[in-house]
């Protein structure tokens, strides 16, 4: 065998090889995507329950206040806490939407952005979940009344309501701590990792390993 022949036979070879990876690094792009969809729609029925029980509690609201329209004491958590709700409500709109808007067939980087950013709007409900923690009041006024109906404003010690209040004021700048310390710069940080995981965030940042691994 010639020197020309042997040549041919080894470009050929490399050739088809070249073929060989590039079938089997689409071929674990394609398995990898298919997991990152998997992932996609766990995170899409986990809040969509969110969503519906989210819409339940805000309904229950509703009717508590409508139904004691004339007690302010009543009226004014229930509409403190259906606010929150209603954002966090929107945070989950939005999160539909950014998923809804992917292209999983596109280019990698897209994706990763597209995950990235939902990322983001995730941890904007948290930092709000986390600003309504101070109004922790507003839920026991309302559980009090709705499950065993007892008016603590009027009928529990008032030094007990003071402590209380207190115990409010001093977690409004513990909530604005962490509220500050949510932040895009530091979703990379040990705690606000473990955060989004606890926040149900897991699908997602498994998604974004899985881009990162492509």
């Amino acid at each position: 065998m010639d020197l020309e022949k042997l040549k041919t036979i080894w470009d050929n070879y490399d050739e088809k090889l070249d073929e060989t990876l590039e079938i089997n690094r689409d071929l674990i792009k394609s398995l990898k995507m298919e997991k990152v969809r998997s992932k996609l729609k766990k995170f899409i029925i986990y809040r969509s329950l969110e969503l519906l029980f989210t819409i339940f509690m805000i309904s229950l609201l509703w009717d508590f206040a409508v139904s004691r329209i004339h007690e302010i004491q009543f009226v004014l958590p229930a509409v403190i806490l259906s606010i929150f709700f209603i954002i966090g409500i929107s945070g989950i709109v939005r999160q539909f939407v950014t998923i809804g808007m992917m292209d999983l067939s596109g280019p990698v980087i897209e994706i990763q952005k597209d995950l990235i950013l939902l990322k983001t709007h995730i941890l904007q409900v948290i930092r709000i979940s986390i600003l309504s923690v101070p109004f922790y009041m507003a839920y026991l006024i309302i559980g009090f009344e709705f499950f065993f109906n007892i008016d603590i404003i009027n009928q529990f010690d008032e030094l007990w309501l003071a402590a209380n209040l207190i115990f409010s004021l001093l977690l409004v700048p513990v909530s604005i701590w962490l509220f500050l310390k949510l932040s895009y710069k530091n979703f990379n940080t040990r705690f606000v990792k473990k955060l989004l995981s606890f926040f149900s965030d897991v699908q997602i940042i498994n998604s974004l390993n899985l881009i990162e691994e492509i």
